[in-house]
């Protein structure tokens, strides 16, 4: 993630500390999570992603605001989506109680070896690239946006 850190990340990043330092700090009781990942990766039309984010808009008030910020960005016809969770979040009988700690959103169409990545959301922090390179990557954190249910997007 390129860009400098804003507002409460600005406050909590050192130049000493990882980015899993900082978030650790964030939120403590993600410490273990962080420590055993799982990523599941797929590829999705644009435009079920974005019915999908409006489709959260309605059923999760957390994450009204992140998923405004992803409907008001430009796609290609097809983006790879890669979840991020852990097992202890994945582990249950009911689909519903499963959990992602984020995902991130990545150009299908992008050419090798250029900024494919469109979005990321993950442990309350959104950032959301400048896939011409031209600004900085904004950088939010917004406190209790994750874990969210998983395959909500």
């Amino acid at each position: 993630m390129g860009g400098t850190p804003h507002g409460f990340l600005e406050a909590k990043f050192e130049k000493d500390k990882t980015w899993k330092q900082v978030l650790e700090q964030a939120r403590p009781d993600f410490r273990d999570w962080f420590d055993h990942l799982e990523f599941r990766t797929y590829l999705r039309l644009s435009v079920e992603w974005q019915m999908d984010l409006r489709q959260c808009m309605t059923t999760d008030a957390k994450r009204t605001k992140i998923a405004q910020q992803l409907l008001g960005l430009d796609y290609p016809k097809y983006v790879w989506v890669t979840e991020v969770s852990s097992s202890s979040l994945l582990n249950h009988a009911a689909k519903e109680q499963r959990q992602c700690l984020g995902c991130v959103v990545v150009d299908s169409t992008a050419p090798a070896r250029t900024r494919g990545t469109i979005a990321m959301h993950f442990a309350d922090v959104l950032a959301i690239d400048d896939r011409q390179g031209k600004e900085p990557t904004k950088i939010s954190y917004i406190k209790d946006s994750t874990p969210f249910i998983h395959k909500v997007w």
